[in-house]
């Protein structure tokens, strides 16, 4: 009776402790709610209010759009709202729904400044009884990835009524309460009668069982809960007398079928490893060095991460790869190397370095049988990267390859190289390691469209320099921290520390790299020295030689070539290699038309000067005048492949495909160069030429004139999606539509695509240079991207073309406010 009694009055006191804490959390949460909705509604407000006032506020002229917002809401009926308003960032109300507030007034300095020190949206208490729940939401721009504050917008309620549903809810809960809490006591009462007394039953049987006594089984007298869980308590107690009697059978079969399992694993893993075996065997081929002794000495070490024994035979496997061969191109000779790091560990990375292998070992072969004779090392470069690239392409995402792919010069040393995101090349030189290509290249084989990215890196190799290339095993290592705590090392120049200490030597970099951390990747190092003579171009010119110079300098910018050439002509079968002489020589032979000489001198150039883009450009054009397009092509598509950027050469090597008649290459490249300087008028005019001289075909030009009608119904109507879609179809079949262009900056402008806005009103300018809306709307789309600069310059521009165009001064006086402060604050 006594359990009875206090199961009663538990029962009773939780009942009693859960009603009125349950009452105040449902009234709390009520009130929370309605507070997060009126925050909601407020958001939504502040949102449309801020969109129809942003351009107002930041404009300052009329207010009429956030007015016309603010008055609509006397007809939402919001429940308890008292007033509206929006003050720009000086503290003058620019709208207001309450006559108490009057349009045009100033607000106090203390609430301004309450104002103002809001940040996002936020409900305050204010009045003197704090009956007013006061709601404050900041409106701003983005500005160079900054915000600029430009207004407020705010909203006042009554919070008697707003908190009304809560007051009403408080009553009801107090009612229900009460009548719960009786309720509560007399289901206590009775449950205290009849669940009692089976528990006991159920709690004694349990002793019983627990002391012991597996054959004891607990009464059962009912079908309810109780009864159910004491029959399953009898058949629990069932089962493990039964398996107390039966344990050592039971461990005796698992323990067989666990050794059946082991030898089943143990024949797979020994399958796995033949496999692994057998495509190490066929990995290593294809990492080899040059048969013969070159003056570029390369090294290299692989270790893969995967380590396997086959038949007492041990191995490794893994997706890197290093290979080194002298191949001849355009009659030299060059060392080529590869370093790459394939996607995946073991048999993954093993399957992408055989494929890897097996192509990049084809174009050796190739080369090795004459096919590269006529070529130049940047464009056997190019092709080897594409076809790779080509390859790894058709794998559809599923393997992926970083690699450094390069070429020594035999004869002088010079490197050209392709990273594709590979960890950055190290240089070690008197005794100081540092990166040469740290910055952003291309992405890993595999992935489509980095074709047209494709960079030729150069760098002049130095006898006692060792370059260094390695995959990212060796700066994903796993260190240690003072504490004992594991950690990943994320310092990129820990490599360059660790190969000053090795002074250049792999192997020790190596050691090193395993002293310092665990290795987590396959690690792969391969090593570059030149031992040959480097281009020894004199850079000490004997007096009289200087004075010569100087002499043929002065006669052939005075226009006489023959002068120039008899005052230089004693060094000229001397065998001296001195840039300077050669430049002139190259001068005077192109003043003087022979281009033939000219070119052959600027040939010598290219190899006492590798380096020299501008070398590589004159050949260019020298050949272009002389009529041997394809050579023209070659040596200007070698000076892209280093420069992606030389307006010259890209204009020349534009020109020289359209005269070859190759013109889809001449548009790209031309493209190219109006994004670099929009307002290159030859470029204009070849790109005009170009697009005017596709015809369309009767099927193509029905379908644009749908397309171009279908976007200008949406344009009207100012669905500007819709309309962005058909002018995008018509520009695809007709490019050289201005004002399509112009109108599809215009929809992108309205869907803030600023940067597809940029390139829409560049391609507006490219066939109407004139048109001064487009360069507009162009300072208008940059002033978004927080290109100040490059806005002013657009706005400049108009205002000269059109000075009395309002839009344009108005913008570059604002543009010209903001970047004074900027100036100020950099200085």
């Amino acid at each position: 009776m006594k359990i009875k009694f206090k199961l009663m009055l538990l029962i009773s006191a939780v009942v009693t402790l859960a009603v009125f804490p349950l009452a105040m959390v449902v009234l709390y949460r009520n009130e929370s709610v309605i507070t997060k909705k009126t925050f909601e509604v407020c958001r939504n407000l502040s949102q449309n209010i801020a969109k129809a006032s942003t351009e107002e506020l930041l404009v300052g002229v009329t207010y009429d759009s956030t007015r016309s917002v603010i008055q609509g809401l006397r007809e939402t009926e919001i429940e308890g709202l008292l007033n509206a308003f929006v003050v720009n960032h000086e503290g003058i109300l620019i709208a207001s729904l309450s006559e108490q507030r009057k349009v045009g007034s100033q607000l106090d300095k203390v609430e301004l400044s309450t104002i103002n020190a809001i940040r996002e949206l936020q409900m305050d208490e204010v009045g003197k009884a704090k009956d007013i729940l006061r709601f404050v939401y900041p409106i701003f721009i983005q500005y160079k990835g900054k915000e600029l504050r430009v207004g407020s917008a705010v909203f006042e309620f009554d919070k008697a009524k707003v908190y009304r549903p809560i007051a009403e809810m408080r009553n009801t809960i107090y009612y229900v309460s009460t009548i719960v809490f009786i309720i509560a006591i007399a289901l206590a009462i009775i449950s205290a009668i009849f669940i009692t007394r089976p528990i006991l039953s159920l709690s004694d049987g349990a002793r019983i069982i627990g002391d012991g006594n597996l054959d004891y089984r607990i009464e059962v007298n009912s079908k309810d809960e109780i009864g159910q869980l004491a029959r399953q308590f009898n058949e629990m107690t069932a089962k493990i007398s039964d398996f107390t009697n039966n344990l050592e059978a039971k461990v005796a079969q698992r323990t067989k079928e666990l050794n059946d399992t082991l030898a089943e694993v143990q024949m797979l893993k020994q399958q796995q490893d033949g496999d692994y075996y057998l495509t190490s065997l066929l990995t290593k081929p294809l990492m080899n060095k040059p048969a013969t002794a070159t003056p570029v000495v390369v090294e290299f070490i692989v270790e893969q991460k995967k380590k396997f024994s086959f038949k007492q035979r041990h191995s490794e496997i893994g997706g890197d790869l290093c290979s080194s061969d002298s191949i001849i191109i355009g009659g030299r000779r060059y060392t080529v190397i590869i370093n790459a790091d394939a996607m995946g560990k073991s048999i993954q990375g093993a399957g992408g370095t055989l494929v890897l292998g097996a192509a990049f070992k084809a174009h050796i072969i190739q080369a090795k049988l004459g096919k590269s004779a006529n070529t130049k090392p940047e464009i056997w470069l190019r092709d080897t990267y594409r076809d790779l690239q080509n390859i790894f392409v058709t794998f559809d995402g599923t393997m992926y390859i970083s690699i450094l792919l390069g070429l020594v010069d035999e004869e002088n040393g010079f490197f050209y190289f392709i990273n594709a995101e590979h960890p950055a090349t190290i240089l070690y030189r008197d005794g100081i390691a540092d990166f040469i290509d740290n910055s952003a290249g291309l992405r890993k084989l595999g992935i489509p469209g980095e074709e047209e990215r494709l960079e030729i890196r150069t760098f002049q190799i130095r006898p006692g320099d060792v370059i260094i290339t390695g995959s990212d095993g060796r700066d994903d290592i796993i260190l240690t921290d003072e504490n004992g705590n594991e950690y990943i090392n994320e310092d990129e120049t820990l490599i360059l520390r660790l190969t000053e200490e090795a002074q250049g030597d792999i192997r020790v970099l190596a050691q090193k790299i395993k002293e310092r951390g665990k290795l987590m990747d396959d690690l792969s190092l391969l090593s570059v020295r030149f031992t040959g003579t480097p281009v020894n171009a004199e850079t000490d010119v004997p007096p009289e030689m200087e004075e010569r110079l100087s002499a043929g300098e002065k006669l052939l910018a005075e226009g006489n070539t023959a002068a120039a050439l008899e005052a230089i002509q004693p060094f000229l079968n001397t065998g001296t290699k001195l840039p300077d002489l050669f430049h002139l020589l190259a001068r005077i032979y192109f003043n003087s038309g022979d281009y033939e000489k000219a070119a052959s001198c600027y040939e010598q150039l290219s190899i006492l000067q590798p380096e020299n883009d501008e070398v590589l450009y004159s050949l260019s054009y020298i050949r272009g005048l002389m009529g041997d397009l394809n050579s023209a092509a070659d040596y200007g598509e070698c000076l892209f492949l280093r420069n992606r950027t030389h307006k010259l050469n890209l204009l020349h090597l534009a020109q020289i495909y359209y005269e070859m008649g190759v013109h889809s290459r001449s548009a790209k490249l031309t493209e190219l160069l109006l994004e670099l300087d929009a307002d290159n008028e030859q470029a204009r005019e070849l790109f005009a030429k170009l697009q005017k001289q596709r015809q369309l075909t009767s099927v193509e030009a029905e379908n644009w004139k749908k397309e171009v009608k279908a976007a200008l119904r949406a344009y009207r109507a100012k669905h500007w999606h819709t309309a962005t879609v058909h002018f995008e179809n018509a520009l695809r079949i007709r490019a050289d539509d201005a004002r399509s262009w112009y109108r599809l900056g215009i929809c992108y402008l309205h869907q803030r695509r600023y940067e597809d806005a940029v390139n829409a009103f560049r391609k507006t300018l490219i066939f109407d240079a004139n048109d001064f809306h487009a360069r507009n709307n162009l300072a208008y789309a940059y002033f978004y991207l927080g290109e100040l600069k490059l806005a002013r310059e657009q706005l400049e521009i108009t205002v000269r073309m059109q000075p009395d165009f309002a839009p344009a001064l108005k913008n570059l006086e604002y543009v010209s406010k903001l970047q004074t402060p900027t100036r100020t604050t950099h200085a």
